[in-house]
């Protein structure tokens, strides 16, 4: 495999920078929600069907905070990879992989993801590039 199949425009890698860390925010938020809506009917809900859907929702939040720090991860990793790796950033990419073995590590990632700013206008749901087409 040629490194020409590799390459990719600046502008390309800043706009799947963008897109990701807007799927982040947008599946944060509708985590969200999910967890008030269900928080809500919570108290009124007793049977075994609400036990085994409290369970299918906690197993449903893991997933997604998995997915949130993979998206985090990704992120992090094409913004490194526009103007190419050098030795901190290995050392930056090793440090994440450490922290992602770890609860504490996962746990700071998504407070690394929190404290990201919110854009000034919401959008009205995840956008890719490939909607151009």
């Amino acid at each position: 495999m040629g490194n020409e199949r590799l390459a990719a425009q600046d502008d390309n890698l800043s706009s799947l920078v963008r897109d990701l860390d807007e799927m982040e925010r947008y599946l944060k938020t509708k985590i969200e929600h999910l967890n008030d809506l269900v928080g809500s009917v919570d108290n009124g809900w007793k049977s075994p069907a609400a036990t085994a859907y409290k369970e299918l929702q906690l197993t449903v939040n893991r997933d997604a905070v998995r997915i949130r720090e993979m998206l985090i991860l990704v992120e992090e990793a094409v913004k490194l990879s526009r103007d190419g790796f050098n030795a901190q950033d290995m050392e930056i990419l090793h440090h994440f992989q450490q922290l992602q073995k770890s609860t504490t590590g996962q746990q700071k990632i998504l407070a690394m993801a929190n404290a990201n700013p919110q854009p000034k206008q919401p959008a009205a749901g995840p956008r890719s590039a490939l909607d151009d087409y």
